[in-house]
């Protein structure tokens, strides 16, 4: 059994030393957890190590795998009750360490007796103890205190072990494994970096672990979504996932499936280890709170006194949280908790027996009403639903469903009127409504083309002509989308019959005509798109509603950019993007900057469209719509790629190649044309032709099946282009492109009239015909010249450029070809040279204009970033840290990027940087060969000596970044420059449109690899400290403004990167204290209090106190 000591308590009685109590558990069929075993690494370096979660979270395994595979010397004390006795706990110690020590020994020569020894000679007693112990082991030695909560309460116990941590000797290290937080004095620990912890979201399963315990443990044959799913419902709780798992042998995968879609799951197992480790030794008290508050997904004290009629819901919480019984807080200040998805079924099977039906539902009923009252609308709906009362929580979806899908709520909207009974939606058409909006928006165009049928049909029978044609309107949309032209051609002519006899309210008629604008060019109704713009933009200031108005901009604007009327399109889109950001409809953002970025496009303003595409994505994922795959978000992502200025590089390609896949996958077939279109426009540019064909053939198939007639003339005209004389005979093939051409003027909007023309030139010029090339060219520039339609002109530049040439070489519209040229950039040179040999003086001298600008524009732009770690990118190629090859070279490049501002630098400084202690003429050399170095990395085609970045002059260097080129420091400095000056003429709005930007390019601290650099530090400082100030200015212009949501995304951001201010924590309880919402009023109190108490050692100022009180009273008194 074990050896045994005296203890004065007992009178001299042996205390037994039980080998069981110093076992290690035994490990078998255990899943490796590496990302934890390197964190605990870090415990072989500190005193003690604290891993503290609840029951079932691997704690002892973890523990015990980590010091078995690190081969670490160690001794196990597993704790129980009896351990809170001091004597008994440190005869374990003393054994755990050596067990063949002589307790009496190290405590001095006789037993510590705590409960009557004076303090003083506790402390004496304990340090003899220390003292034997460092006396008998001299190499790296652990203990682990496995089950420490059941000694938690043992003060004595806790005492001594505060006091053997102060003076542990280096080689001695503690395990403390709790499923309570220890009551040690941490603090000083922490501050020394002598403590490491571990907590239970850091114990909990990761899919690849929760793969590994199911396929290597269990031998479960499972696919990725099905792991995801068991993560996510035992959230990483190991024991559950080990229970599910046998019930999951035991039975066959079929049930994993019903496990994914059940709201409770049903596991005997499961649930009887909750029975028999959590609920059995609860208090009737907790058992009762526990099983009420079950129904609740957020349990708040405030809200569960009032629903249980209680005044001590706090405490009860409290107290579940700290024992880590499932309960999980969800703020530091204990005001919001939430079960453990696996509790909580068990807690609901149990109520399901415990409780009749109605009382259940009276439960449900209550909670519904009283989180109404709390203005928490979302909160009440479920629980309407389960109360049986679906009319009730149908009447509120109504009322909410607008906003919801204002803000990207989709999916959740979607889940909550799928939930309702058949009859209550056949009463609420308006819902069927918003639940096809819904799954519009997640890309479910078939389901929601079914959806806006049924409703307008229902619409229809109520006489309600208005809500029909909201419906019919949208249908006709998705129709077109989905590429069923018969059925958007009938809905049309419907539509266009119930409009024209619908006495439509000002909102409706015009959102339905600027729709309308739309379709009609769609289906090539070209006179009728532009008699409904007209009638639209004649009248749009009589449009009041703001979401009326916001549609009728974007679609308007859609028209004109298929019409081909560029700078309409621009201007009636930039308009709806400014309505948008300004009245916070944050859900229309992607598709007006989407519109904005082809629209740019096609003018030849490729940055410009980049950088709305870009911001399309990001208020993609800002406005909820979900996934790679949403058609808004390819759509984007497609903009951006066909926007880019060199498409020949493989990422470009990939990324259209990816694109092609994810939108035939989908249900917007005009999406998939696009796609392929732009993909085969996309690898002509680049001088792909094989693949540019079949991106073009695909295009034909795809809308030959779905009856998009104008994009697949498009794609045959250019596949002739292509392939001229080769497929057909070239007589054939021109008399098939001039029908082509002949039906496109009569049926296809501006846009593909004139990109008809170019390819008609082109194959003409083939044919032999220049003088028809000419003409047809110049019908191609009167329509472009008009609209600003250059983005066109690149895409085929290939098949154009030579009767570009010729026309320009004759004086042919030279100011619009010369923009062309500069359009289609440095393919265009090798004509450009021999233009400078034209006969035509002014041919020849804006010819030379042209290459010196395109020459200067060859050199592909550096971006440096140095906010955060170095990054130098030349046009879309990132240069990595191992190009470099040297440190030095790397070091002269950081310093010159980061002193750009000030001009050419003197050599001698960055000798001095880089060499202080060499002698000078060693240091030019090496100086030399590092700036050789940056030449080479820069510019490796360039001349030796020369280089169009790195320019020297005499004893100067200067770094030159390019035309279009930009070091982040500079643009940061610049945009909070700009700020100011906005700030100074009063314009608030430009002022945080500007802070904005600047922030946008803060990456992080300066430098943030070279820590210990001192040329870096009082910069890293000063622009540290420029950007927490700019932070708090965006935070003051969004309360001012009332968005205080956005103030406290700001705050946080700001506190992220200095914890320590106080002003910011002050900010913050008057945000929150503005909003009504005590809770994070005091939440914000209280990580002050915390953060400056556990970090700086300092209390809260009187100011930060003063405040809080003063809120709070505002609170008290209503």
């Amino acid at each position: 059994m074990g050896s045994r000591r005296e203890d004065e308590k007992t009178g001299g009685v042996e205390i037994p030393i039980l080998s069981s109590k110093l076992s290690p558990p035994r490990l078998h069929e255990i899943v490796p957890r590496n990302r934890l075993l390197e964190t605990l690494d870090t415990a072989v370096s500190v005193k003690l190590t604290c891993v503290v979660a609840g029951a079932g979270f691997g704690k002892s395994t973890l523990t015990a795998d980590f010091l078995n595979r690190r081969g670490l010397p160690y001794a196990w004390y597993q704790l129980e009750d009896s351990d809170r006795d001091l004597s008994i706990f440190l005869a374990y110690l003393a054994a755990a360490f050596d067990p063949n020590m002589d307790f009496q020994e190290t405590s001095g020569g006789g037993p510590v007796s705590a409960s009557r020894a004076p303090r003083s000679d506790r402390r004496a007693e304990l340090a003899a103890f220390l003292s034997g112990i460092e006396r008998r082991v001299k190499d790296d030695f652990f203990v682990v205190l496995d089950d420490f909560q059941e000694v938690s309460d043992g003060q004595e116990v806790i005492g001594a072990l505060d006091f053997l941590l102060a003076h542990l000797p280096g080689n001695l290290h503690l395990f403390i494994l709790s499923a309570s937080e220890p009551d040690l004095d941490l603090a000083k620990m922490r501050g020394r970096r002598e403590v490491l912890e571990i907590r239970e979201d850091q114990l909990c399963f990761n899919d690849e672990e929760t793969a590994r315990l199911l396929e290597d443990v269990f031998f479960l044959q499972v696919d990725d979504e099905d792991i995801t799913a068991l993560t996510e419902l035992t959230e990483g709780w190991i024991t559950g996932l080990i229970l599910l798992s046998h019930t999951l042998k035991s039975g066959d995968n079929t049930h994993i499936g019903r496990i994914r879609n059940e709201e409770a799951v049903t596991s005997p197992m499961l649930f009887d280890y909750f029975y028999r480790v959590i609920y059995q030794d609860l208090d009737e008290e907790l058992k009762g709170f526990l099983l009420r508050t079950s129904i609740l997904s957020r349990v708040e004290p405030g809200f569960c006194d009032a629903f249980l009629e209680i005044g001590d819901s706090g405490r009860c919480l409290s107290r579940l949280a700290a024992s880590h019984l499932f309960v999980i807080p969800l703020d530091e200040a204990g005001t919001s908790y939430r079960y453990h998805n696996l509790l909580r079924s068990f807690l609901l099977d149990v109520l399901s027996k415990a409780f009749t039906p109605s009382e259940v539902a009276s439960l449900h009923a209550r909670a519904a009403v009283l989180w109404e009252e709390r203005g928490e609308s979302e909160e009440a709906l479920g629980h309407y639903m389960t109360a049986g009362e679906p009319e009730k929580a149908a009447e509120r979806l109504e009322s909410m469903a607008g906003v919801l899908i204002r803000y990207g709520r989709y999916t959740f909207l979607r889940q909550a009127i799928e939930r309702l009974p058949q009859p209550i939606l056949q009463e609420h058409p308006r819902l069927l409504y918003s639940l096809a909006q819904c799954y519009e928006r997640l890309g479910a165009y078939g389901q929601a083309l079914e959806i806006y049928e049924r409703a307008a049909s229902i619409f229809a029978e109520r006489g309600d002509q208005a809500s029909r044609m909201d419906c019919m309107r949208d249908g006709l949309k998705l129709a077109v989308l989905s590429g069923k032209a018969p059925q958007a051609e009938a809905s049309m002519e419907e539509f266009v019959e119930i409009f024209e006899d619908s006495a439509l309210d000002m909102d409706s008629w015009f959102q339905s005509a600027a729709l309308m604008s739309a379709g009609s060019t769609y289906l090539g109704m070209a006179d009728r798109a532009r008699g409904f713009i007209e009638a639209s933009l004649a009248r749009i200031e009589d449009v009041k509603e703001d979401g009326g108005r916001l549609t009728m901009l974007t679609w308007c604007g859609y028209a004109s950019l298929l019409l081909g009327e560029y700078r309409q399109a621009v201007d009636l889109l930039i308009r709806a993007r400014k309505l948008a950001v300004e009245r916070d409809f944050l859900s229309h953002l992607p598709d007006i900057c989407c519109l904005l970025s082809l629209t740019h496009s096609a003018m030849g303003r490729f940055a410009e469209a980049r950088g709305y595409a870009e911001e399309g994505m990001r208020a993609s994922s800002a406005a909820g719509s979900e996934g790679s795959i949403h058609p808004t978000t390819i759509q984007n992502r497609l903009a951006r790629a066909i926007s880019l200025e060199d498409m020949g590089e493989d990422e470009g390609f990939l990324e259209l190649s990816r694109l092609r896949r994810l939108a035939e996958e989908g249900e917007d077939i005009w999406l998939a044309v696009n796609c392929n279109l732009f993909s085969g426009t996309a690898y002509l540019w680049a001088g792909d032709l094989q693949r540019s064909l079949r991106c073009f053939r695909r295009t034909e198939t795809l809308c030959r099946e779905k009856g998009f007639l104008d994009d697949e003339l498009l794609s045959s005209l250019s596949r002739i282009a292509l392939t001229m004389g080769e497929e057909i005979d070239a007589a054939e093939a021109l008399e098939e492109a001039r029908r082509i051409v002949d039906t496109m003027q009569n049926r296809a909007a501006g846009v593909l009239r004139s990109v008809s023309y170019l390819l008609l030139a082109s194959i003409l010029f083939q044919t032999g015909d220049d003088d028809g090339a000419l003409k047809t060219l110049s019908m191609a520039v009167a329509m472009d010249e008009k609209n600003g339609g250059l983005g066109w002109w690149k895409a085929y530049s290939r098949l154009v450029l030579p009767i570009i040439a010729i026309a320009f070489s004759r004086g042919e519209s030279i100011d619009f070809l010369s923009e062309a040229f500069r359009v289609i950039g440095s393919v265009s040179l090798p004509y450009l040279y021999r233009l400078r040999r034209s006969g035509l003086r002014e041919a020849r001298e804006k010819a030379q204009e042209l290459i010196e600008e395109l020459l200067g524009k060859v050199a592909e732009p550096l971006e440096i970033r140095m906010l955060g770690s170095l990054r130098v990118a030349k046009g879309r190629s990132r240069i990595e840290e191992a190009d470099w090859r040297s440190k030095r070279a790397l070091s002269a490049l950081k310093y010159l990027a980061a002193h750009h501002a000030r001009g050419p630098m003197q050599r001698d400084v960055l000798m001095d940087l880089l060499w202080p202690d060499m002698d000078p003429e060693k240091a030019s050399k090496n100086l030399n060969v590092a700036l050789s170095t940056i030449r080479k990395t820069l510019d490796p085609d360039a001349d030796w000596g020369d280089s169009r970045y790195l320019v020297s002059s005499g004893n100067s260097l200067l770094l030159e970044p390019g035309d279009g080129g930009w070091i982040d420091v500079e643009l940061f400095r610049d945009k909070l420059e700009e700020a100011l000056a906005a700030r100074e003429a009063g314009d608030s709005r430009a002022f945080l449109q500007r802070c904005l930007e600047a922030e946008a390019l803060y990456g992080g601290d300066f430098l943030a690899e070279d820590p210990y650099e001192d040329w870096c530090l009082p910069i890293r400082e000063t622009l540290k400290k420029a950007y927490i100030d700019l932070l708090r200015d965006i935070t003051d212009e969004y309360i001012e403004a009332g968005a205080h949501d956005r103030a406290l995304t700001y705050i946080e951001k700001a506190l992220a990167g200095d914890p320590g201010r106080e002003d910011l924590y002050r900010c913050a309880m008057v945000v929150h204290a503005s909003r009504g919402d005590r809770a994070g009023m005091e939440k914000a109190f209280e990580r002050c209090r915390k953060y400056l108490r556990d970090n700086l050692d300092v209390s809260s100022s009187a100011e930060t106190q003063e405040l809080y009180n003063t809120l709070g009273e505002r609170f008290a008194n209503g």
